[in-house]
């Protein structure tokens, strides 16, 4: 998933990158992606 976020200072790449959460890996399928989004729930 990628968001493209205007204001606030998050159009430097950095500054958005030192705010952001780490990546997830997660599979390239829905159960993937949901298990992902939901924590391995």
């Amino acid at each position: 998933v990628v968001c493209v976020l205007t204001g606030n200072g998050l159009k430097d790449p950095q500054t958005a990158m030192n705010r952001a959460a780490p990546v997830v890996p997660c599979e390239s399928d829905i159960e993937g992606v949901e298990a992902a989004v939901m924590g391995g729930r």
